[in-house]
């Protein structure tokens, strides 16, 4: 629909624009002297245009001209309410006020719309619990721009408060109740090593989700955080910005484009900075700690990050994070286990407050070195410590959206799909949970196919109902060489019914931390839980999983590169595999492309000649200098390299200065006894 113009009732004028004729009013009020001395000015539109002249007249009639309220009121932002606020901030007797910018057309006729903007019944139905002012700015958005796909999320703001009381937050484990979102963000792991949980899932209805399919990105994210974060921890226009600062770093205005690729479609989730789907969350969670953090007074201003990565999560925090005041970020990496341009992205970046950890070790050891820093209250409490992987709630949260996003995308073209079903390439189990979520809260997806390489304790839960730890096999596909899932204890606690106490019983057998058991919802011993056959049954219906070994995944690069003409990364790859072995692969199919393949070009070289050029800014990185320290697998050398680096503990001085002066003593002895 084009945007609404206006024309003149007597029609000598037509094309005129909404700031030409949105004012023309005339507000009368009763003699008032002084300050609050403001009546309400109506307008046709409900909306004051650009820069007004406000004409004031004193008790005894005659003008006096004031200038156009400050600031606040530009570019048709001025609410009715804000002009009445400054006429009550200006100590001048009112009796008539006359706001004028248009009024008549020309010709003496009235200003009339050239088309009547609609709402389809969905719509309708969808602003039944909005408040008087969030109707009107809908009206107001619809009068300016003409459709809301036309509006920016700066224009038509989703409307942020709801009926339903503020979502707060609890440990799967049961020992945190009533967090706030802040203390979830800041906090990353729950003190009793549960990860944290809105205490309800807000829901939209169908009409709701209906209404949405216009949005941008943006607006689609502020709609859905909005649910979750609430108003007195971050104001809506808060929120709004820190949205659209996320969002602006990516090379796409889509975000996460949709295309299509042989019969499903294929959400790209690589267009953010470091080209991986991890730059979706890490931007707004850089931009969130930087928010919550700059609010803080003294010691309670500085952060410390600690972060394990098996490539992408790495990168991904470092240029959400860099550059952040009063965060210092230290990223931990297993040697040898990460393509070398993830370690180059992650290690090339100059700014003062990233550290780059590369462990002798694998990704579960990194990872392990993270939870005991985080378990051990004293180090955290002292280093004010947080975290970035997935882990932390707000990155589930951000990765919500591009669901619903792909959502409209799919169906806008294919429109006999209902349900969309979604593959994604999974090995921390937060990409997928996000997706979880979406289809809690409303959103028609069909199956969510967990796809896996070698590294399969996810499929084989999905198969068999056993969740068990066994050594990590080094793949192609490295970011998914992980042998336990982190995020997966989120789902388990919605699988038992949102009870922390058979969660926690089953977790802690399966860490070695507390007895085996057994009770209703299954078995739990060192290295292996085993839900109930009837709770297997339960997660089938909502999601699905196979596995893709080194040469399937190599095979379904050359096959779509040489048929369809589009290069997957060697993660991407598994999600179509994995539809292909369910019979899925069709235009209600979603794969997730979770990273640029150039990215893994060591791999993807072995079945694609030649190789197309990387995107520059990848290339770029290969001729940078590297920053990074070696560490062995042990918390507390990490520790203490984190203590030094923020200033809280001395380094210990250099081999240098203990070997040189004592070659100079020796040097001068040996002289000494020569004579």
């Amino acid at each position: 629909m084009a945007p609404v113009r206006y024309r003149s009732t007597r029609g000598d004028v037509e094309g005129a624009s909404f700031e030409e004729v949105s004012i023309s009013a005339v507000a009368r009020t009763t003699p008032h002297r002084g300050r609050g001395a403001a009546g309400v000015a109506h307008t046709k539109s409900g909306h004051l245009g650009m820069q007004p002249v406000a004409c004031v007249t004193d008790a005894a009639g005659s003008p006096a001209m004031r200038p156009a309220p400050p600031a606040r009121a530009r570019a048709a932002r001025i609410s009715i309410e804000r002009i009445g606020e400054w006429f009550a901030e200006s100590a001048i007797t009112t009796h008539t006020l006359q706001v004028v910018l248009g009024g008549l057309a020309p010709d003496r006729g009235l200003y009339v719309p050239d088309s009547i903007p609609t709402f389809t019944a969905a719509e309708v139905e969808a602003m039944r619990n909005y408040s008087f002012p969030q109707i009107g700015r809908v009206a107001r958005r619809d009068a300016r721009r003409g459709h809301p796909a036309c509006a920016t999320s700066y224009v038509c703001r989703p409307p942020h408060h709801t009926t339903m009381a503020p979502v707060r937050y609890r440990s799967t484990r049961g020992d945190v109740e009533g967090a706030s979102f802040e203390e979830v963000v800041l906090g990353g792991l729950a003190p009793d090593r549960g990860l944290y949980v809105p205490d309800s899932i807000p829901t939209f209805t169908a009409a709701e989700v209906e209404a949405m399919r216009n949005y941008s990105f943006p607006q689609i994210a502020f709609r859905i955080m909005s649910k979750y974060i609430p108003t007195e921890e971050v104001p809506a226009a808060d929120l709004e910005d820190i949205i659209n600062r996320s969002c602006t770093a990516f090379r796409d205005p889509g975000v996460t484009p949709v295309v299509k690729t042989g019969d499903c479609w294929t959400m790209e989730l690589f267009h953010g900075p470091t080209f991986a789907f991890k730059d979706v969350a890490l931007q707004f969670l850089g931009n969130l700690f930087e928010y919550f953090i700059d609010k803080k007074e003294g010691d309670a201003k500085r952060l410390t990050i600690m972060g394990a990565t098996s490539g992408d999560t790495g990168s991904a925090a470092i240029y959400g994070l860099r550059g952040k005041k009063n965060v210092h970020c230290f990223i931990l990496y297993p040697k040898g286990r990460v393509s070398l341009i993830q370690e180059q992205q992650m290690s090339t970046v100059p700014d003062s407050n990233i550290h780059c950890l590369r462990v002798e070790g694998t990704f579960d050891d990194a990872q392990d070195i993270v939870k005991a820093a985080f378990m051990d209250t004293e180090f955290r409490n002292k280093v004010r410590l947080g975290a970035v992987n997935s882990i932390n709630w707000a990155r589930v949260l951000a990765q919500m959206t591009y669901y619903f996003y792909s959502y409209y995308r799919v169906t806008d073209q294919a429109k006999g799909v209902k349900k969309v079903s979604f593959s994604v390439p999974t090995g921390n189990f937060g990409d997928i949970l996000a997706g979880f979520y979406a289809k809690k809260m409303g959103l028609p997806v069909g199956k969510l196919v967990v796809g896996t390489n070698e590294n399969d304790i996810l499929h084989r839960f999905f198969s068999s109902g056993e969740y068990a730890k066994e050594q990590i096999a080094t793949s192609i596909s490295p970011s998914m060489d992980i042998c336990v899932s982190s995020n997966f204890e989120r789902y388990l606690f919605h699988l038992f019914g949102d009870d922390p106490q058979k969660l926690r019983a089953l977790m802690e057998a399966f860490e070695g931390s507390g007895d085996p058991v057994t009770n209703s919802v299954g078995v739990g011993k060192s290295r292996s839980l085993k839900v109930t056959p009837q709770l297997l049954k339960k997660a089938r219906e909502d999601f699905l999983s196979e596995r893709s070994n080194t040469e399937e995944t190599l095979a379904l690069i050359k096959e779509y590169n040489e048929v369809h003409g589009y290069l997957y990364c060697p993660h991407s790859a598994i999600g179509v595999v994995a539809v292909n072995k369910l019979g899925l692969n069709n235009e209600s199919m979603v794969v997730l492309a979770t990273a640029h393949a150039g990215k893994f070009y060591d791999a993807v070289k072995r079945v694609v000649d030649p190789l197309p050029p990387l995107p520059p800014a990848l290339a770029a990185v290969q001729s940078l200098p590297m920053r990074k320290t070696d560490v062995p697998n042990s918390l507390k050398a990490c520790q203490n390299i984190v203590l030094q680096r923020i200033g809280l503990q001395k380094q210990p001085p250099s081999v240098l200065y203990i070997v040189v002066p004592l070659l100079v003593l020796a040097l001068g002895a040996a002289s000494f006894y020569s004579f």
